[in-house]
């Protein structure tokens, strides 16, 4: 009985174990780290103001995963039912890319009398990659595909991978994961920055990069899994070989590309644009 009750006994402590980890101090490994990974100048005195961002960074997302993982526990106790979104895992992701966007938005310098700030234009190409910008389009407009072949194609009545009748679920995750890390990305690179010394600028940068690479990493493993989900349902289901192969293929590529995507939130990256002296 009780090796039954272990996942969930498991699963209801985890959003615990995220609010302490969210509240941990951060150490000079973790800053150091940070420094290296986006190019901050190790003698421009940004560790200081570094290791307070850092902190209030990690602590919104992991802050928003917990809340998000709980949000199926707290529905049944106040006896509302809400849809279960594979265990609180949905929501869980979704409440640490709100908590990432949120944190991207709020400003990385104190305020001050000083009303200015840089006018250097900016451009979501200076902090992700190509591929990463063109990634949320090409997910919707392969799960639409996938789905319209799903729809018109002769199916074949066997489960799929996702056990899923229809791959509407999956389309919906696509589209809404794509949109919304578009949208979350072109807001924080146009969020305002301060016009200050060159080694606080820097530091605004590193933070906004970190943001941007976070918020895309996990919007897109998120679309990307919604991709697979439809490509699965299409392959599946498909009484063609060529869509048959297709989908299962794309489908796990898709699933691969996910875990790729997750894993980009982590990416080393300098932005290499002008900062004013």
């Amino acid at each position: 009985m009780w090796l039954e009750r272990m996942p969930n006994t498991l699963w209801a402590a985890f959003p615990v174990v995220l609010a302490v980890l969210a509240v941990r101090p951060v150490s000079r490994r973790q800053v150091r780290r940070f420094v290296d990974r986006y190019g901050v100048a190790a003698s421009s005195g940004a560790p200081a103001a570094l290791s307070g961002l850092i902190l209030r960074n990690r602590a919104s997302r992991l802050i928003g995963a917990a809340i998000g993982c709980s949000l199926p526990s707290l529905a049944f106790a106040i006896g509302t039912a809400i849809p279960n979104a594979g265990e609180g895992i949905l929501y869980g992701v979704s409440g640490y890319l709100i908590g990432a966007f949120v944190a991207a938005l709020l400003p990385t310098q104190p305020a001050t009398r000083q009303r200015r700030a840089s006018l250097v234009p900016r451009r979501s190409g200076d902090y992700l990659p190509r591929l990463a910008l063109i990634t949320p389009a090409v997910a919707i407009a392969v799960s639409v595909a996938s789905s319209i072949v799903y729809l018109v194609e002769p199916r074949r009545a066997i489960p799929t991978f996702f056990g899923a009748e229809t791959p509407i679920g999956g389309l919906v995750l696509a589209v809404v994961a794509g949109v919304a890390t578009v949208i979350a990305v072109r807001i924080v690179v146009a969020r305002p920055q301060p016009l200050n010394t060159p080694e606080l600028a820097a530091v605004d940068e590193a933070v906004r990069t970190q943001a941007l690479h976070t918020l895309t990493g996990a919007g897109l493993a998120v679309a990307l899994t919604g991709t697979g989900s439809c490509l699965f349902d299409m392959g599946g289901f498909a009484t063609n070989p060529w869509f048959h192969t297709a989908g299962w293929v794309g489908g796990g590529a898709a699933l691969v590309g996910a875990l790729i995507a997750w894993l980009f939130r982590s990416a080393p990256w300098r932005v290499s644009r002008y900062l004013p002296s």
